[in-house]
């Protein structure tokens, strides 16, 4: 295993996945339908867990700050 690979999460491991195959489906790529909408939801899942993410990085001190 690489050190690169060992640093790999879940998210980013799914992320790669998602753009991999975006990328395989725009150059027309034989997907079955099943395929995509795995993707799809799995692509809705990647983007929720990043905003979480970030939400959770952010302190609430300077989420609010405009208020």
């Amino acid at each position: 295993m690489t050190a690169a690979m060992a640093d790999e999460t879940l998210l980013t491991a799914a992320r790669r996945v998602v753009r991999f195959i975006r990328i395989d489906e725009a150059h027309g790529g034989l997907l079955s339908n099943e395929t995509v909408q795995a993707v799809d939801t799995l692509d809705k899942q990647v983007r929720s867990a990043a905003a979480a993410e970030e939400a959770a990085e952010i302190p609430m001190e300077t989420a609010h700050a405009d208020r």
